[in-house]
């Protein structure tokens, strides 16, 4: 099912060249979105997670965003996506909640992409990259809303 997410999504090698430029530029960005998210949806939920469990979303979300722009798209990252999903559904955090947070993420890294000191002529390529990458890592974790991921 991921193969055929990542053949639809045109993730092929020149994407994974790319992919591996975007990480070390965004995490600083990406992080301090993530912890937004996470402040933002304590106050939105039936079920106001612990510190506990955020600060373990927060650690599995920095485990799995270097494996995914590393293009390694092998079980444990499958599984680590899938289980953000499940304990996001769990939480009773609504899917528009989800959605919403990959949008933010986006925005924030793309604009760290464009501000970037990379080449002007690779940003472009480096932004649709980017929205492959998280359309692929939305698709795993959002699906698990209904369904768990099996290979």
């Amino acid at each position: 099912m991921v193969d055929t997410l990542i053949s639809f999504l045109d993730i092929d090698a020149r994407s994974q060249r790319l992919a591996r430029l975007i990480w070390p530029v965004a995490e600083r960005r990406a992080t301090a979105a993530i912890d937004h998210f996470y402040r933002t949806v304590c106050n939105v939920v039936p079920r106001s997670p612990s510190m506990q469990e955020i600060e373990q979303l927060k650690a599995q979300h920095t485990r799995r965003w270097p494996r995914l722009f590393d293009s390694q798209f092998d079980r444990d990252y499958i599984s680590n996506a899938s289980l953000i999903g499940i304990r996001h559904c769990e939480m009773g955090l609504d899917s528009r909640w989800h959605v919403a947070g990959y949008s933010r993420l986006r925005a924030e890294v793309a604009a760290e992409l464009l501000d970037s000191l990379l080449p002007s002529h690779s940003k472009p390529h480096l932004v649709v990259t980017l929205d492959k990458y998280l359309a692929l890592d939305m698709a795993i974790s959002v699906s698990s809303y209904t369904s768990i991921w099996v290979e």
